[in-house]
């Protein structure tokens, strides 16, 4: 059966992967031309991880007792579809009479006819210069997570970088965030290095020779280490005078507005971790408090029209909370505008920065990137029908539209659908010789 897998993902993998993108809406059949579609695409791109229905038991991931998640998501549904659509008898290989037609129509189709078929189809140079422009120069009004370096645009040269940011690979870590957002808002050129967070490995000698505690993020700007989120953000005021300030013009209201957000991230964490009860009262007390102080800021941000650090501080917790209380307790923040209107507008004035739109992720990678981080998150039977859409327990081809999770937008899409879906060829096609290795 070895055999037969490795088969399958060095002769088959391509035309699978057209006809899994057709049925999921990523077909190469339009040319029309995209706008900022980086994030969106990388979303879509996750969803594949989640092809093959999942046990209909989702707590294994959840408590300290539980068996652990699977180390790859991928290799097992690549593995799944090896086996469903090879299966073997008599040491005969068939095809599953009961796939879609469409597999079986699939001719075989090599990786570079897949990406030669996507060049006919870039339109814009922001798409055609994807790797060389955005990737490798660090260009774009909205950046990439895949950057090494960050400049924006032509006016600013790599020797003007005074920043070295150190932050996780897979851009899970909230402290990470916090600093990225707030490089990207003041447009600060910086350098790109990245290292495990301590639950997914062992950092670099080079590293924890820096930070011994190889916590992050950590940032180096003009030869001195900053080895916290706070000092950082400080370090970016003071020492970056030019640049946007995100100070808050009222300090006595920042300083009781982030002893909010502290209560904030307990009560979220507390209920997390814990069952309902008490720890359920208090973080809805305490999220109440949330949009309240933001309805009487003038908003849409919490300091009034422009964001500041006190919005920096809120925007990690926050985006996990919205996720995760769902998933894991079946309470819903985004999109219960009647309950907490404030919190949803300050979502999408977010949602229209690119400073946010970078750093922004998904619920189905918080839900699933945090259990390991927290050493276990509390799921209960409320949570279940969530659990379920956004395993893609229940998923059916085509996918359709639903408001578990609030829409990318056309910030994400722009006028042009199919852009985001060429970004996720992209990637899939760029990376398939590490994909194959699997």
């Amino acid at each position: 059966m070895n055999d037969i897998r490795r088969s399958l993902l060095k002769n088959l993998l391509p035309p699978l992967f057209l006809v899994i993108t057709s049925s999921y809406g990523l077909i190469l059949n339009n040319s029309s031309c995209s706008r900022k579609t980086a994030t969106a695409a990388a979303s879509k791109a996750k969803t594949l991880q989640v092809l093959t229905k999942s046990s209909s038991s989702t707590t294994r991931l959840f408590g300290a007792s539980s068996e652990p998640p699977p180390s790859n998501p991928f290799v097992s549904m690549l593995g799944d579809l090896a086996s469903s659509i090879l299966p073997s008898s008599g040491g005969v290989v068939e095809l599953n009479k009961g796939l879609d037609s469409s597999i079986e129509r699939a001719t075989l189709t090599s990786w570079d006819d897949i990406c030669t078929k996507l060049e006919s189809l870039q339109t814009t140079p922001e798409e055609r210069n994807f790797r060389s422009h955005v990737v490798e120069q660090g260009y774009g009004d909205v950046g990439s997570p895949l950057q090494k370096m960050r400049l924006y645009d032509e006016s600013n040269k790599e020797s003007d970088i005074r920043i070295t940011f150190y932050r996780d690979h897979a851009s899970w870590c909230p402290y990470c965030q916090k600093v990225w957002f707030a490089l990207e808002e003041k447009r600060i050129p910086y350098r790109i290095e990245k290292v495990n967070m301590n639950c997914y490995g062992s950092k670099p000698r080079e590293f924890l020779q820096m930070q011994p505690g190889g916590q992050i993020p950590v940032a180096v700007i003009d030869g001195r280490v900053y080895g916290s989120s706070n000092e950082i953000l400080s370090a970016l005021e003071s020492e970056f005078p030019k640049h946007k300030s995100l100070a808050p013009s009222d300090g006595s209201k920042a300083r009781q507005l982030l002893q909010l957000e502290g209560s904030l991230a307990g009560a979220w964490l507390g209920w997390l971790r814990g069952s309902g009860g008490d720890s359920r009262r208090y973080f809805q007390d305490t999220l109440d408090k949330v949009d309240e102080a933001l309805s009487e800021g003038g908003g849409p941000f919490f300091m009034g029209k422009d964001v500041t650090l006190v919005d920096v501080q809120f925007l990690s917790f926050l985006e996990r909370a919205c996720a995760s209380m769902l998933y894991f307790k079946g309470f819903k923040i985004r999109g219960e505008t009647d309950k907490y209107p404030a919190i949803n507008r300050w979502f999408d004035a977010l949602e229209d920065r690119p400073s946010y739109q970078i750093t922004k992720s998904d619920y189905y990678t918080h839900v699933w990137d945090l259990p390991p981080q927290l050493g276990g998150c509390f799921a209960e039977p409320r949570g279940e029908p969530y659990r379920s859409v956004i395993n893609g327990n229940n998923w059916e081809l085509p996918l359709k539209e639903d408001d578990t999770e609030p829409t990318w937008g056309s910030w994400a899409y722009g006028d042009d659908d199919s852009a985001a879906k060429r970004e996720a060829v992209e990637r899939l096609s760029y990376n398939h010789k590490a994909i194959v290795r699997f």
